[in-house]
């Protein structure tokens, strides 16, 4: 009797696990799905969004109350984030400074911080947002070297 109760509760087990940790799409009460890969993307060091350059990303909203906008992509190792703090979410644009901080991981790479630019939200309406930006980012290997990474973002959920 035990050894079948043990048997039930190691099933069990497997099948939550197995499904509890899913990267699908999250869907909020409103059915907005936050996982929409092209609600914001980015380039590094190309302007013009040239397709092969694209890099979409897995998860991303923004929090209205912390005016944070949270960019995720990939894996422990293969790992992109974006933390850009804002001192508002309303339609204006935001110098990259002490008052509005970006901070960005990519693969290989420290947590690099901004230390120029501008992250323009052009449209604030139904708890979405849309803008673009631009920022500018030492290179991890040196911090004299500027790399600048382009965003745009499209109806991105604020939560």
């Amino acid at each position: 009797m035990k050894k079948n109760a043990l048997k039930i509760v190691v099933v069990a087990i497997v099948a939550l696990c197995s499904t509890a940790c899913t990267k699908d799409a999250v869907i909020n009460n409103n059915g907005i799905t936050t996982g929409n890969s092209d609600n914001f993307v980015w380039t590094e060091n190309d302007n013009t969004f040239a397709t092969a350059n694209i890099i979409k990303c897995d998860s991303a909203y923004a929090s209205a109350q912390f005016k944070t906008i949270f960019v995720y992509k990939g894996t422990t190792v293969t790992k992109y984030y974006f933390e850009i703090n804002l001192s508002s979410l309303a339609v204006a644009s935001y110098s990259v400074n002490t008052a509005n901080q970006v901070t960005y991981l990519r693969p290989g790479s420290l947590l690099l911080a901004g230390f120029g630019g501008a992250i323009d939200i052009t449209a604030n309406a139904n708890n979405k947002i849309t803008g673009t930006g631009v920022i500018s980012l030492p290179f991890a290997a040196s911090g004299s070297t500027t790399s600048r990474v382009y965003i745009k973002f499209t109806d991105l959920i604020v939560k």
